[in-house]
Formats: C-alpha cells, structure tokens, sequence
C-alpha cells in the first residue's frame, strides 16, 4: 500500500501498540471536526425533507445545465416534486457527466469518485472535499445508539497491510485497521487478541468479513461481551449474516444502509433488518416497474434517492438499483431490509432471466448456510456456492437442489458447491452474483 509520512510514522507506531493506542485515545478529533460536524450531528434527528429538498431543486433547475433544460418550474410540495421531475441514473453521469455540473462547481473543491458498484456499471461523479464533516456526523450519530462517542475502534473492512504488521492504528481517525485480505483463524486470533487485550468495545466492518470474523469467535467459544457495538455498511446485511450475528450471538449491531454517492441515509438501529430512514441526510423514494411512487408498506420497489448537500454536482432522482419496501411509513418512514438489486439476472437456456431478489431462500433452509453466492458463465447452467453450517445433511442439499429447480427452466443445470468462502470484489466487498453473460438483447 501506498503511504505518506503521516502513515510511515503510524506503522512505525503500530509496532508498539500502547504508544500508539495512548496517543490515538488522546488526539482531540471532536474539536478539530468543529462547528460544521457538529451543525449536521444536530439536524439527523429532524423528520421535514421538505426545506432541504426544496432549496436542492430550485437551486438545480437554475444553475445545472442538465436540469435547466428539463424546463422544471418551481415546486411547492413533496408531491409537485413526484409529478414533475423525472428519473436519472448511472448513464447519465458516464454519458452527460458534465452536464450535471452546476455554476457552483471549482475543481479544487470536488473530488472526482469512481466506482463500479455490485453491477460492475461504472459511476463516476464529483463530491465534495469537505463531505467528511457531514458523512462522520450522520455515521457517529447512528452509532451513538449504541454508547460510541468518538472513542478507539476497530476496522475491518478494505485495507491491506504488510505481513509482519497485525494493526495499524490510524491515530488522527482513532481507527485500528486490520488486514481484510487475511482470512485465515490464526488471523482472526490475533485480530481477536488485539481487541480484547486492549478492551476495544466498538469494530466497524464489511457484513461478510464480520461474519466471518465472529463466527470464529463462536466456533471456538471466546468470550465477546467486552464489544458494546459492531458497525456494517457498504453491503447488504444477509438473513444468513444476521441469524448469527444477532440471533445466536446477540451482537449489538447497527447497519447503516448509503450510498458512495452520498444521496441517503437509513439506519439499522438494532440488526433487526428494519432501516429507519433519515429524512434529513437525502430524499429516498420507493417506485415499482413504472415509475411510480409506492406510499404503501408491503410493495417491493427501486430505491431512489436525492441528495441535499452536494451543490457542485446534484443529483436528484437517481435510480440506485436497490430494492426495498416499506415496513411502516407512520410516524416514521422503514424499510423492510434491503432486498437485493435490479438488473441483477441469472439466465435460462432459452435467455429468459431469473432475478437474484427472486432466488432468495426463506424459512428452514436458511438454517442450514452462512452465506450464499450465484456464478453463471453462459445462459443455461449456474454454480450456486453455498457456505453450509458445519456438516450439510443430504436430504437438505437435496431440498435445496429442488428449491432452485423450481424458479428455473426444467433445462437449467444447476451445481450446488459448498465452500469455505465466498468471492469478493477487488475492493474487499462481498459479490452476490458474479456473471459473465450479458443481458439478452445487448
């Protein structure tokens, strides 16, 4: 890994971690995020969209060229805003990027984002430099429910570090990072070791690393009620992740469902799979396959999301791939979990496509795996590999072998492959489907 002289100066530190740790405890990082962290921490709380959406707009269909020439007149309530301005997505910012910036954008105050999500669609967009202030409020306060103030934790999520290097402790960011590349138990015992010699209480990670990560300390029965909070994002938290994690080992877990463009906000409070939205940080809609707004619980729809800060480059209404509904929509809006993605296919012989959502396994059988990922490389035969819980009885395999046979074609060939890890992404993040078949018709 790359590293500047701060980094040097902390991997020379992390050799001698009580230094490190004593002088991480002590750094004042409250002070230093000041006014502007503390003005967002205070707004999470508020529940009217409607102030911020209507500054985002009115600013947008003046100063962005792209909105400008939608011709949008003023909207007057949440509901002009629904009737009115139409859908964006991940082709408009790689065919039209610059059209999305507004009279306000400089250079040297955005940064320029790449990603390519769980699709493998590129997105690439500008966001603030000065974002940091707003994503650690809305982060620290969806964590404050579980008693985290600021203080040390650690972080397992994308980072690779050199072999001879357990941790790394990020002093100014109170960060102890561990190597997510390392997935092996003579690791985990050592992440382990670390954490509880030190009486670290809080460790934020990727979903599948966390999981795998305690189901080593469950496996071997090593004491855990020192941690007071175990943090998720960036991917979805699975039913399989959370039978563990919150059901078997009662785990205090906060999920923080968002986007890497910086649009919306829910929150996870208790591992129980119910998002609370956050109606201060972005708008989120629910809409179905033709574009309208689900105000209803129960019905599956596309998330879509409006940022209110981002006054560089706007981005409102844009279509995130995720699939959610409403649980409750009274006197808070949440979401039922996060229940996969569109445009995320396996394909039958004949071209026909299954989506993942659909491919979903409930009840008993859930039992039975830690975690699940589809790999298709031509229409008509798919590898579905499974994490079984210790031994996987026959006639369960079976029952599962017969559970997919019957969302396919009669011809689909199916192989069910038990291993000990699923892919992940060059990014560390877990991929649910990995496919190289292209979508009918492209």
């Amino acid at each position: 890994m790359k590293t500047n002289p701060l980094q040097k100066f902390e991997h020379l530190l992390s050799r001698f971690p009580p230094v490190a740790l004593e002088l991480s405890k002590a750094f004042p990082l409250k002070l230093l995020l000041g006014k502007k962290y503390a003005g967002y921490a205070k707004r999470f709380d508020e529940t009217d969209p409607w102030p911020y959406l209507k500054k985002i707009t009115d600013f947008a269909r003046k100063e962005v060229p792209f909105y400008r020439r939608q011709n949008y007149g003023e909207i007057n309530s949440i509901e002009d805003f629904e009737n009115t301005w139409g859908f964006i997505d991940k082709s408009h910012l790689r065919n039209r990027r610059e059209q999305f910036l507004s009279s306000r954008f400089r250079p040297h105050l955005y940064e320029m984002i790449t990603t390519s999500g769980s699709t493998g669609e590129p997105s690439v967009f500008y966001l603030p430099r000065n974002r940091f202030y707003k994503e650690w409020a809305y982060v620290h306060k969806a964590w404050s429910r579980r008693g985290f103030d600021l203080q040390l934790r650690g972080v397992l999520r994308n980072h690779r570090l050199p072999e001879n290097l357990t941790a790394w402790v990020r002093i100014p960011r109170k960060e102890i990072i561990f190597d997510a590349y390392r997935n092996k138990e003579d690791y985990y015992n050592k992440i382990y070791g670390f954490l509880k010699k030190h009486n670290i209480a809080f460790f934020q990670s990727y979903p599948h690393l966390a999981h795998n990560f305690f189901k080593f300390i469950d496996k071997n029965h090593l004491s855990y009620n020192f941690i007071r909070g175990v943090f998720l994002s960036s991917e979805r938290f699975t039913p399989e992740q959370r039978r563990l994690l919150v059901d078997r080992m009662n785990l205090p877990v906060v999920s923080i469902y968002g986007l890497s463009e910086q649009l919306v906000f829910a929150v996870d409070f208790d591992g129980s799979g119910r998002y609370h939205v956050i109606e201060s940080y972005g708008y989120l809609e629910l809409v179905d396959a033709t574009g309208k707004v689900i105000k209803e619980p129960g019905i599956q729809g596309e998330i879509i999301a409006t940022g209110f800060d981002n006054f560089g480059m706007p981005l409102i209404r844009f279509r995130t791939g995720d699939i959610s509904e409403y649980e409750s929509v009274y006197p808070q809006r949440v979401l039922k979990g996060i229940l996969g993605r569109t445009g995320q296919y396996v394909y039958n012989k004949d071209g026909s496509g299954v989506s993942v959502t659909s491919l979903n396994m409930h009840g008993d059988l859930l039992d039975y795996i830690e975690g699940i990922q589809y790999v298709q490389n031509q229409p008509g035969e798919v590898e579905i590999r499974i994490v079984p819980k210790d031994n996987l009885p026959e006639h369960i395999e079976q029952r599962m072998i017969n559970y997919f046979k019957e969302r396919f074609k009669d011809d689909m060939i199916i192989h069910l492959k038990k291993v000990q890890y699923l892919e992940i992404s060059k990014s560390g993040k877990l991929l649910p489907l990995i496919s190289n078949v292209k979508q009918p018709g492209n």
